[in-house]
């Protein structure tokens, strides 16, 4: 089920600790007025706390391109030049804004205002069983929302764990050790659940490339939620993007109930 979201909070560039806006009713709009920033490159960072702890960070880069081309004619790099010297200022009509910035912006307020709907007929049992009936098979299973301290407490466990095999950028050790990034394989949430939980041995094929060596059960001490926390930082990633993982997920993948992905 979709968790509610308490608040989203939005910052542009560094502009300090406060954020921009902060929106804690839905429909959630973001609006960027983009009339009071320079010309350039920019960062859209976006926060979303949920109710009952946990957040979600997304960064977007943007060009803002609001005023017209200045030129400088008279002088240009390496002259020599005496006495006084007169310039001509000319600028170019104002082009209308581009259309990359507008589609990212667009998206960015389409995704969080669709997050909004969503938390509030989740949370409504009638209006969720519409939603299941209506939505399309083929549109897969919710990924479950990444868990920020999650992610960085399972950071910390795979540092002092796994990265000695595994290593800090997650490419593993050619013929050794199977990579963990761009690894499709921890799609599987059971079979991450159960290779931290007790190991493996044998052969395992990561991107058609074969691998044959032993896992110790180096989540053999770990709980419930430590595995989750692991399980959250490799599924998220050196570019793989496969979810948050709950303590929930785990015990009932331990369990032998579904993979819970």
């Amino acid at each position: 089920m979709a968790r509610q979201i308490q608040r989203i909070e939005m910052y542009v560039d560094d502009a300090g600790p406060e954020p921009t806006q902060v929106l804690e009713q839905a429909p959630f709009t973001l609006r960027l007025d983009t009339a009071g920033l320079s010309d350039g490159p920019h960062t859209l960072r976006v926060v979303t706390v949920f109710a009952g702890g946990g957040r979600d960070e997304r960064e977007i880069a943007f060009t803002v391109d609001n005023l017209p081309e200045v030129a400088v004619d008279g002088l240009h790099a390496g002259d020599v030049v005496q006495g006084t010297v007169e310039l001509q200022v000319t600028s170019a009509p104002a082009e209308p804004p581009r259309a990359p910035a507008r589609s990212v912006l667009f998206a960015a307020s389409t995704v969080l205002v669709l997050g909004g709907v969503w938390a509030f007929f989740a949370f409504t049992p009638p209006a969720g069983q519409l939603l299941a009936a209506v939505s399309p098979a083929t549109s897969g299973e919710q990924k479950t929302p990444v868990n920020k301290d999650f992610y960085d407490a399972g950071k910390k466990l795979f540092t002092q764990n796994c990265q000695s095999c595994h290593q800090a950028n997650g490419q593993g050790v050619d013929d050794a050790f199977p990579p963990l990034a761009g690894n499709s394989n921890l799609k599987d949430l059971a079979l991450v659940t159960k290779t931290v939980k007790t190991g493996k041995t044998g052969h395992v094929t990561v991107e058609g490339k074969s691998f044959n060596s032993v896992m110790p059960p180096i989540g053999g001490g770990f709980s419930a939620q430590e595995i989750a926390e692991v399980a959250t930082y490799i599924r998220n990633s050196w570019g793989n993007d496969f979810g948050g993982v709950t303590v929930a997920q785990v015990e009932r993948n331990l369990a032998g109930e579904g993979s819970g992905g």
